[in-house]
């Protein structure tokens, strides 16, 4: 009878890496597959992106143009969103 010691059975146990780490590390493996090439076609993707109609692309390629907008600036554009909700009677529960 063969007895396996519970070392040859588990791989060993590695230290756990903390979020700096993985970001840094992440960081490095996008760096060393980008080129040149790769990042002007991810550009023009996220263009074309953005003029279909893709409102998140249009906001990642205009930021990454552009700069960030800071809207305390002076004479900044901004953008009010409001959302109409319906009208509730004060003895009915909220429908939302």
């Amino acid at each position: 009878m063969v007895f396996l010691m519970p070392s040859k059975l588990s791989p060993p146990r590695q230290k756990p890496v903390t979020l700096s780490d993985a970001r840094r590390l992440l960081r490095e493996a996008f760096l060393g597959h980008a080129t040149s090439s790769k990042i002007h076609e991810l550009a023009a993707k996220l263009y074309d992106m953005a003029m279909a109609g893709d409102l998140k692309a249009a906001q990642i390629y205009l930021t990454n143009t552009l700069g960030k907008v800071e809207n305390e600036q002076e004479g900044a554009a901004s953008v009010t969103v409001t959302f109409n909700r319906p009208q509730v009677d004060p003895g009915e529960s909220d429908p939302i």
